[in-house]
């Protein structure tokens, strides 16, 4: 991988690290490489169980016959 590769996945870990937009003074830093894992293990939790429930839905859901 280059440099500007390199640059370009830590822009995009920044961009999505959840903890960096938390107001806190300038002198002490959020925003460190144990806050961007975090913030990745987070989102794929999140997507994990959106798919799995919706996974669910889709199979175990049984349509309601309405007889008149």
């Amino acid at each position: 991988m280059s440099e500007s590769e390199e640059s370009k996945i830590l822009k995009f870990l920044k961009f999505i690290d959840l903890f960096s937009y938390i107001p806190v003074p300038q002198a002490y830093p959020v925003s460190t490489s144990k806050s961007r894992v975090g913030s990745i293990a987070v989102i794929m939790i999140l997507v994990g169980y959106l798919i799995y429930d919706f996974y669910i839905f889709v199979t175990k859901s049984v349509p309601t016959l309405n007889v008149y």
